[in-house]
């Protein structure tokens, strides 16, 4: 038997992390969960004035809202929500800002395993009812190779975790990875010819859509590279910003073929 569950808005300008949380957040066994989509802080109060929602997952880099300032304004508006966020990066102050500012929980982009992600949200919830403020989560467990040790182009578990949230829908998997490839299609050579120009800000954006997308599909060590250089996009030399594309756009072939290969015939 189905229980109901509780409503969601997802609140995130990267169709490919939205529709990732809508399928883990659909696809739990045993629960009706509603999930709504907003791209936006302006279109998620719209949503929010238009009847409550249980919680909110959003993500903070937003066209319209950088920081904690979008989850300041969805704290105003929906003050019984509990707010979730997810973001691309583990830096502690800003997990800080974000539970100072009243959001519940902090959690990294990625794939959650089954349950992972309705048992964070579960928790949020009760937080909220009861009246408990969020508390810092603990570091994620994944680490970089250490001692010189190189990085695969896909890393085995964070795939293996994409396989087994699709479960027994053959379609799923190739959807994510075509998605994927599309966009990184789009956005590799985007973030070089920004970086050549000197747009720091284009670079930085790009970077920033595209590495949720490429730890989704367990290309990890292409997602660091896209987070440093989203990182280091205000500040450094723009020959190093250059440098920094051009070993991305080095990488993403190779990323490119191992997917298609783990994906199957139907991708190319």
């Amino acid at each position: 038997m189905t229980a109901e569950g509780p409503s969601v808005l997802v609140v995130d300008d990267n169709p490919g992390d939205a529709r990732l949380v809508e399928w883990t957040l659909t696809h739990e066994d045993g629960r009706r969960i509603r999930v709504a989509r907003a791209d936006r802080i302006a279109t998620a109060l719209d949503r929010l004035a238009e009847g409550p929602f249980d919680a909110v997952l959003l993500d903070l880099g937003l066209p319209d809202s950088r920081g904690t300032e979008g989850l300041a304004r969805i704290r105003a508006a929906a003050p019984q929500t509990a707010i979730i966020v997810l973001s691309g990066g583990e830096d502690p102050e800003r997990i800080r800002a974000a539970i100072d500012a009243g959001a519940q929980d902090y959690r990294v982009k990625g794939i959650f395993g089954p349950g992972e992600l309705v048992r964070v949200l579960d928790a949020a919830i009760d937080r909220q009812r009861r009246g408990v403020a969020g508390t810092v989560p603990p570091p994620s467990a994944r680490t970089p190779p250490v001692g010189g040790g190189v990085e695969p182009t896909l890393d085995d578990d964070a795939f293996g975790q994409l396989v087994e949230l699709g479960g027994a829908d053959p379609t799923f998997v190739p959807s994510v990875v075509r998605s994927f490839l599309d966009e990184a299609g789009r956005l590799v050579p985007a973030i070089g010819e920004a970086a050549r120009r000197g747009d720091r800000s284009a670079v930085a954006d790009a970077a920033h859509r595209l590495k949720s997308d490429a730890a989704q599909v367990g290309a990890l060590s292409l997602a660091r590279q896209l987070r440093e250089l989203e990182g280091s996009a205000g500040r450094a030399e723009i020959g190093e910003l250059a440098r920094r594309a051009a070993r991305i756009a080095e990488m993403y072939p190779d990323v490119a073929r191992a997917l298609r290969e783990r994906a199957g015939g139907s991708v190319r």
